[in-house]
């Protein structure tokens, strides 16, 4: 994702764009600093984002040369905005472009992470039709070696490089056990954790050369809440471990939450924005289906105490007037969630007063702080230097590699109290929960992520996997 583009923050995509789109000297100026524009992740952008890249260095004869880097198989953020369509799109604007010779689409097959069993193991795999399937492979030319243009996700076979030929095979790449018998999530829970110390005493007690020490061993999560109770079981059996997780407090899902809420209550007497609010989860689970006819006495109450400044009141009331903090506690058992909820609304509160008040001066604010935490990690550990067994949620471990991963995602299934569904005008929220259609469509657009998610964790593996057979009920999405 872009970081910056001039002065202008792209996580504000609809500011920057309608910046890009009506001031052509700020688009010549960006044009004479920058000569390339490169894209990392570019699966995971939006529709806002591409029209900044494609207005920029698309559009006119002297824009910056634009690379974009992107696989996806690996589009896993749509709970931020990740919109994959864009991607397609993209692709298929650039392989029109390409047989105009103003394009160059190249594919990357060879897999230097993995052993050549693993990587058998994985085309496997996702060669499946019931997980990607193979690629309908379109007819190459000189400047697009790509796969075909549709909305399907491609799935090529990786290889292994010619080099690593004569390498010893790894022995049982993958481990598979059964757990579908256990109905209940406490009881599978507690003997997966069992399985997993016990698989890692046995690789550490064998002195195995697959792993060097407990710090090539990773175990991927689904969610913080699991990394937790993973964390507590395997100290209790004696097996050194930590956390691994993402910077700061304005790197956390509550700090997405309070972000989107402020920006909306800068329009919130729309009553789309009024929709989104209500599927925040501040207010409680009551309020009549569909687009509210007018603006709730909450979001007006909030609305016109951030307009004013007024940032101790308007923290006070999210936090507590209907509940929230307390009902956060109760979910996570008390987790850290809720220590990083008071931690942002103490923040938010003194950068709030030292800005003047201004809600748009603040969402500044909040983007600079956030981009000073961005990359930085923080791991739970003692500081002995002692290794370590790694514990992290798949989200978290794209783009990482480990000897030795372990999968532990025990995530029950259960009913969205809302739908976000994407289509061609973006997102949509429904707050029908009777409505079957939506239900159907979200249930397909969350497993199609679910999949994507644990193609990004089985594939962080270098020599084996450890992977747990559980019941259908403990898939996300179900």
């Amino acid at each position: 994702r872009l970081r910056r583009c001039s002065s202008y923050w792209v996580g504000r995509s609809s500011s920057s764009s309608w910046a890009v789109r009506n001031r052509p000297s700020l688009v010549e100026q960006l044009r004479e600093r920058y000569r390339v524009c490169i894209v990392d992740e570019f699966q995971d952008t939006d529709p806002l984002q591409w029209e900044l890249l494609r207005r920029l260095c698309l559009d006119g004869k002297n824009g910056p040369r634009l690379f974009l880097v992107g696989d996806p198989k690996q589009a896993i953020y749509g709970f931020r905005g990740g919109d994959l369509r864009t991607y397609f799109a993209a692709r298929e604007e650039l392989h029109m472009r390409a047989t105009n010779n103003q394009a160059q689409g190249s594919g990357l097959r060879e897999n230097w992470r993995s052993s050549p069993s693993l990587i058998d193991a994985l085309n496997a795999t996702f060669s499946h039709p019931s997980w990607f399937g193979l690629a309908e492979i379109a007819e190459e030319s000189a400047n697009w070696k790509l796969p075909g243009t549709s909305n399907h996700i491609p799935f090529t076979f990786a290889e292994s490089p010619s080099s690593r030929s004569k390498e010893k095979q790894t022995e049982t790449p993958v481990v598979l056990r059964d757990f579908t018998g256990f109905s209940r999530k406490s009881e599978a829970q507690k003997i997966v954790h069992t399985w997993i110390a016990a698989e890692i005493r046995s690789l550490m007690q064998a002195s195995s050369s697959l792993v060097e020490g407990l710090g090539g061993i990773a175990i991927l999560t689904r969610t913080n809440p699991e990394a937790a109770a993973l964390e507590k079981s395997l100290r209790r059996a004696g097996i050194p471990c930590r956390i691994r997780r993402r910077g700061g407090v304005f790197d956390s899902i509550q700090a997405d939450q309070i972000r989107l809420l402020l920006e909306l209550l800068e329009t919130a007497r729309d009553p789309r924005s009024q929709t989104q609010i209500l599927t925040l989860p501040f207010l409680r689970r009551e309020w009549p289906r569909g687009i509210p006819e007018e603006i709730p006495d909450t979001i007006r109450r909030w609305a016109a105490l951030a307009q004013a400044g007024r940032w101790t009141e308007f923290f006070q009331s999210l936090l507590y007037e209907h509940g929230y903090i307390h009902r956060l506690a109760a979910q996570t058992r008390g987790g850290s969630e809720v220590q990083t909820l008071l931690a942002l609304a103490r923040r938010l509160t003194e950068e709030g007063m030292k800005c003047a008040g201004s809600p748009h001066a603040l969402l500044h604010r909040f983007d600079s702080l956030r981009l000073q935490e961005s990359g930085e990690e923080s791991e739970t550990s003692n500081g002995d230097g002692i290794p370590r067994v790694t514990i992290m949620t798949l989200h978290l471990s794209k783009g990482l590699e480990f000897p030795v991963i372990f999968l532990a995602s025990l995530s029950e299934s259960r009913k969205a109290t809302f739908y976000t569904l994407r289509d061609e005008q973006g997102f949509q929220h429904i707050l029908d929960r009777e409505n079957e259609t939506a239900e159907k469509i979200h249930r397909q657009q969350a497993s199609e992520e679910d999949r994507r998610l644990f193609y990004v964790g089985l594939t962080r593996a270098k020599q084996r996997l450890y992977v747990p057979l559980l019941p259908e009920k403990f898939s996300h999405a179900g």
